[in-house]
């Protein structure tokens, strides 16, 4: 309970980590390994529970293979997992996965993911086979396809299993827009018998004028009466300058036919900058603080600290934290969390689910280049929240930019055309987490950023 309602508030740690220390050197240096730990209970102690290794990397200093390995029964070590990535250009298409099997000491084939682009690079298929059992030969499992406009705007996507030798229909998504390009909604229908039938929509409001996000509203399909209804909806504030200052979640009561409060989201900025959160719960008529996060660096530690309001005193009391370490190059070396705080023993200790993550760094002699950012010469929103409008007025009207977002692997999630002098938007839907947004031209890259999706 403790961690899903704090969700939200991890989105802005990462934010916060990735402001104050720029990816740079990443065309240099390639993760070596991976040492994930597990934290004892209610002690300051770890143990160690898997290694991940990657042996080899192409020149761009992407992974080629990725080596699990686990303790066994008797705590020995043991391989367990093996993926091998293959790369088209510079996007990732396909991820073959391998378990060990130990009595025959070979690796057993178990899966495969591959990934169709279209010229633009927009994903037009995800098509995964599956071993009946390790060992034997893969077969079709499931497949994704996608359907854009004559924007690039992605329209349709359909998910089908293989079954009895033949692709069935199981489940789809369609999206629609506004005549401005920003999105108005998300359809979930499922596969029954011979017809779509539906199951849920999102829809999204817009402040007159300004475009800038004001409602997003979930509604599920009452098959015995034919019709929409009311789920849950969020509300969302902002300064009038891209920026949020809060968001209001609300759930639908049916026997009322009004919406109710459950809780909500204070963001803090100095100028311009993100410093905070504050999560606050509805009870008995008025909002009443439940936590709230802060932030510590000291050169190359920052604490994601959160305390939690104790009704009883009307104090904020230290709860939890999650720490990370880099290095000068700011590499990361070390992730761990959550920690809770123990004001017997004044210390933090580790909770069911802490992890220790330890990451190990070697230097690719034939590449120099570092990553530079560029000037973010877009406003646009960070967080930000799929379907806002961005205007950038930087962007030479009528010429036409490639806009790609990835995700921190470097895999290409989202990649459309944009044109200057018109207002222009994210709208597939996503996992709430950090990105990076670039927009270029034939002549070369014009924007990057580090981008929070929520």
């Amino acid at each position: 309970m403790r961690q899903s309602s704090i969700v939200g508030i991890l989105l802005y740690s990462a934010l916060f980590i990735f402001l104050y220390f720029p990816l740079h050197g990443q065309n240099t240096w390639v993760r070596d390994s991976i040492h994930f730990d597990k934290g004892v209970e209610a002690s300051v102690d770890f143990e160690k529970d898997l290694r991940v290794f990657f042996p080899e990397h192409d020149a761009e200093g992407r992974p080629l293979i990725s080596i699990s390995r686990k303790k066994n029964a008797q705590g020995a070590w043991e391989f367990w997992r093996r993926r091998q990535y293959t790369y088209t250009g510079n996007v990732l298409t396909q991820v073959h996965f391998q378990y060990w099997n130990e009595d025959l000491q070979e690796w057993q084939d178990a899966s495969e993911k591959n990934y169709e682009f279209n010229s633009d690079g927009q994903l037009l298929q995800r098509h995964n086979l599956k071993a009946p059992d390790p060992g034997q030969d893969l077969e079709n499992h499931q497949l994704w396809s996608y359907t854009y406009g004559s924007e690039g705007e992605l329209l349709e996507m359909v998910k089908q299993n293989w079954d009895d030798g033949a692709w069935k229909n199981s489940a789809r998504q369609i999206w629609a827009y506004h005549p401005n390009g920003l999105i108005q909604s998300q359809l979930v229908q499922f596969w029954v018998g011979t017809l779509w039938v539906n199951a849920r929509q999102r829809m999204w409001e817009y402040e007159p004028g300004t475009e800038l996000l004001k409602t997003v509203t979930s509604q599920s399909w009452n098959l015995i009466n034919q019709e929409w209804e009311n789920l849950a909806r969020q509300l969302y504030a902002n300064d009038g300058q891209f920026q949020w200052t809060g968001v209001v979640r609300q759930t639908w009561n049916p026997n009322d036919e009004a919406w109710i409060n459950l809780e909500r989201e204070l963001m803090s900025y100095n100028n311009g900058v993100f410093q905070g959160r504050e999560l606050q719960y509805w009870q008995n008529g008025q909002w009443v603080p439940r936590y709230r996060g802060s932030y510590t660096f000291d050169g190359n530690t920052i604490n994601s600290l959160f305390d939690e309001w104790d009704p009883n005193e009307a104090i904020w009391q230290m709860a939890f934290r999650f720490q990370s370490v880099y290095e000068d190059q700011s590499r990361l070396l070390l992730d761990q969390g959550w920690q809770l705080w123990n004001a017997d023993m004044e210390q933090w200790e580790n909770d069911s689910d802490t992890q220790r993550n330890t990451h190990f760094w070697r230097e690719l002699v034939s590449k120099t280049e570092d990553l530079i950012f560029k000037p973010l010469i877009c406003p646009i929103p960070n967080p930000y929240a799929i379907g806002t409008a961005i205007e950038c007025q930087e962007l030479q009207a009528g010429q036409v930019y490639s806009l790609t977002l990835t995700d921190l692997s470097g895999k290409m999630i989202v990649q459309k055309r944009v044109e200057g002098g018109r207002l222009f938007s994210i709208d597939q839907a996503l996992p709430s987490g950090l990105y990076i947004l670039s927009l270029s031209q034939p002549q070369g890259l014009v924007h990057l950023q580090k981008l929070v999706i929520f």
